[in-house]
């Protein structure tokens, strides 16, 4: 794994709102499960991670992205390498998405809109 790779695993869970434990359940982080049992007196941090989560959810819904666009658009933001072609004159660098034929140190692909790594 790259740094690269590392720096945004730990950027995306820095992000996240839930956390999984040993056993595979899910929660909110910072509110165990126990905080939200039935009986329990809803104290300031429950209401402060359980409005938080609701507010975040409001922006996601708000932005009329299901998951899969979501993701799909967080691998086209998430800068990859062009493929290389060695060509009689000059290199052709070809967009591992699309396939489009890019040049040399363009942002993104003309065609698709992936971010391309031109770092050595």
């Amino acid at each position: 794994m790259s740094v690269n790779e590392i720096v945004l695993k730990e950027r995306d869970t820095l992000r996240r709102l839930t956390k999984q434990d040993e056993q595979g359940n899910w929660c909110l982080k910072g509110l165990p499960w126990k905080d939200t049992y039935v009986g329990q007196i809803i104290t300031e941090n429950t209401n402060e991670k359980i409005y938080g989560a609701l507010c975040k959810l409001k922006d996601y819904e708000n932005s009329g992205l299901d998951p899969e666009e979501a993701c799909r658009l967080k691998e086209r933001d998430t800068a990859t390498k062009p493929i290389e072609h060695v060509t009689k004159f000059a290199p052709m660098y070809e967009c591992p998405s699309c396939g489009n034929i890019d040049v040399y140190g363009q942002i993104k692909c003309d065609e698709c809109g992936q971010r391309l790594d031109w770092s050595e």
